[in-house]
C-alpha cells in the first residue's frame, strides 16, 4: 500500500468517526451544563465528563490502532501510539 492510498483510507475513517465524536460532543457539552447551572450537587457533572473522557480515550486508541495497522515499519507505528 503506497502513501496516497493509506492517506485516502485515513481520511475516510476520519469522516465515519465524524459522528462519533459529535456524539461524544453532545454530553460533554451537558457535562458542562451541569457544572455551571447546578446550584448544589455538580458531581452529576463531574460523573458525565468522566463518561466522555473514557470514551474519548477508547475512540482515540480505536483510532490510533486502526491508523497503525497500515504501516508495516515499526517506527511509525510509535509514533501514531505516541500522539
Amino acid at each position: 500500500m503506497n502513501k496516497q492510498e493509506r492517506l485516502h483510507m485515513i481520511k475516510q475513517s476520519n469522516r465515519k468517526r465524524l459522528l462519533q465524536r459529535l456524539f461524544l460532543a453532545i454530553p460533554a457539552a451537558l457535562a458542562v451544563y451541569f457544572l455551571i447551572r447546578t446550584d448544589g450537587n455538580i458531581w452529576v457533572g463531574f460523573a458525565i465528563i468522566g463518561g466522555v473522557l473514557l470514551a474519548t480515550r477508547y475512540f482515540l486508541s480505536h483510532e490510533a490502532e486502526a491508523i497503525s495497522r497500515l504501516s508495516e515499519q515499526d517506527q511509525v507505528k510509535r509514533v501514531v501510539t505516541l500522539q
